[in-house]
């Protein structure tokens, strides 16, 4: 009859112990989905970032490609005008 209560203190802290490794691992789970949530978060954010930065030089590309246009048919306007005025003066 010694035994009883050693067994029953044996399960007692088996009993414990494993409530306290499954706690652990249902944190340690807990703790990998949010890490891993965040890694993806971090991700999609460097994906924006980037897809910002490409339309930003794509949008400068056009504005430059724009004025180009614009000083070209400038300068077209003023030659023509100065033919007209060197040929029918």
């Amino acid at each position: 009859m010694d035994w009883v209560p050693v067994l029953a203190i044996g399960i007692v802290i088996g009993s414990l112990f494993t409530w306290f490794s499954m706690s652990l691992r249902a944190s340690w789970k807990r703790n990998k989905d949010l890490r891993s949530s965040v890694v993806k978060t971090r991700k999609e954010q460097q994906e924006k970032a980037l897809k910002v930065k490409l339309d930003n030089q794509k949008a400068r590309k056009e504005i430059l490609h724009l004025v180009l246009q614009v000083v070209t048919l400038v300068l077209t306007g003023l030659f023509v005008a100065w033919l007209f005025w060197v040929f029918v003066s």
